[in-house]
């Protein structure tokens, strides 16, 4: 039976190269920097990439997330990967640009960045002022300076 990747590659040499391909990328050694990465999905994230090999960049919002970061930290550390934990406010862009320069001066550059952060607000998208659309976007679509390009 032809597993469906197999079925959507018609050409069996094309099925090889891409199975070459995505066993060849790996996080041993990268950098990542997960936005809201002290807990919940951004913790579990935080963990896993430290298991596969890459040293992490734990971001959290403010100062009531600033334990879960520390803990997340130290579970990468423990995991024999280099950690540190950043606070900053996302929806500003001067924050984001600190986040990123923080994580070039520890550790040389970015290879990911993940996002798992986003803003909640309650009210009707047609009555939803454009401030809080921008912040939204900006949170979600930035991406700081020192990301290394992909090869």
């Amino acid at each position: 039976m032809r597993t469906f990747l197999a079925w959507l590659v018609q050409d069996e040499s094309q099925l090889q190269k891409g199975k070459q391909l995505m066993t060849d990328h790996t996080l041993r050694d990268k950098v990542a920097v997960i936005a809201g990465g002290a807990k919940n999905l951004g913790g579990v994230l935080s963990r896993r990439f430290a298991e596969a090999g890459a040293d992490v960049v734990v971001h959290y919002h403010d100062d009531s997330s600033a334990g879960d970061a520390e803990d997340t930290a130290k579970a990468v550390r423990a995991a024999g990967r280099r950690a540190i934990a950043v606070q900053g406010d996302l929806t500003q862009v001067s924050e984001v640009r600190r986040l990123f320069d923080t994580t070039v001066d520890e550790f040389g550059g970015v290879d990911v960045a993940v996002n798992t952060v986003g803003m909640v607000t309650y009210s009707a998208s047609d009555t939803l002022p454009p401030s809080p659309v921008r912040r939204s976007a900006r949170c979600s679509g930035s991406s700081g300076p020192g990301i290394r390009a992909c090869g």
